[in-house]
């Protein structure tokens, strides 16, 4: 009588939780890729002259597109030909200032991780493919960094290091849109 073993699937590897020092860089990444895109849209809504001049911001009534979609793109692009359009457009200024001021606040709390970093991925991407032809190297820059940074904190879940994630995610409207967790 023979005994044949069976063999069981190995199963998935599961990765350790990390220790102390790095939740502390996942937060530390979080909170600083967050500041990145938190300032852009404070500064776009309010002027503070970092890049948007005294005058030109929201609060003086000044879309927040029209600047970079009409005189930051290269009219020779396809990226002039696809995004110029959306110059202006009331809705293109509301999701831009919901990737910026909206997805940065979100970040640096560690509340709405998931749809905060897609959200800030997205336009991150939109500002890569808006650079092109890039300056100094024919594929990669800062953006593409961000965003591939962001679709990494998402992967983490790094709200839940140094953030506020549980105490959102035990929000009954949190509780019953997943997506905001």
């Amino acid at each position: 009588m023979s005994t044949a073993t069976t063999q069981q699937p190995a199963a998935a590897p599961q990765l350790a939780s990390p220790g102390p020092p790095v939740r502390a860089l996942i937060a530390l990444a979080r909170v600083l890729v967050g500041w990145v895109l938190f300032w852009a849209g404070l500064d776009k809504i309010l002027g503070l002259g970092f890049p948007t001049e005294d005058g030109s911001a929201v609060i003086d009534g000044v879309s927040a597109t029209e600047g970079y979609l009409t005189h930051g793109l290269d009219p020779d692009s396809l990226a002039a030909d696809v995004l110029g359009p959306l110059s202006g457009n009331p809705v293109a200024d509301v999701l831009y200032l919901a990737g910026t001021f909206g997805a940065g606040l979100a970040l640096i709390l560690g509340v709405c991780v998931r749809l905060a970093g897609a959200g800030g991925a997205v336009l991150f991407l939109s500002l890569w493919f808006s650079s092109f032809p890039l300056e100094y190297n024919p594929v990669v820059d800062e953006h593409l960094f961000y965003a591939a940074a962001l679709a990494l904190l998402v992967a983490l879940d790094a709200g839940r290091y140094y953030g506020l994630a549980s105490w959102w995610r035990g929000l009954p409207i949190v509780r019953n849109a997943p997506l905001l967790g």
